[in-house]
């Protein structure tokens, strides 16, 4: 009687979550209204890095930048020493 309890509250949960995450996944996911100009750079720049062009790369990074290495404790560092790596 017990596992027949334990396994019901086991579908339940695997149901509601399923349930969470598909209504979670069903959203507009182009509603920033910057997304076309923002995916027409982001293709421009991985194109201009197919092709080694570093001054045209750079001239896409904004001044801003605060880069996070993917090395464990590493700092972060801005635009001027992104470009110097």
């Amino acid at each position: 009687m017990k596992q027949l309890v334990i396994k019901q509250s086991m579908k339940t949960t695997i149901y509601l979550l399923l349930s969470i995450l598909t209504i979670a996944c069903t959203g507009n996911t182009t509603s920033n209204p910057d997304f076309e100009k923002n995916l027409a750079t982001a293709q421009k720049f991985i194109a201009l890095h197919g092709v080694e062009d570093w001054q045209s790369q750079a001239a896409l990074i904004h001044d801003d930048l605060d880069w996070q290495p993917p090395v464990y404790g590493e700092s972060t560092y801005g635009k001027t020493e992104h470009l110097k790596r």
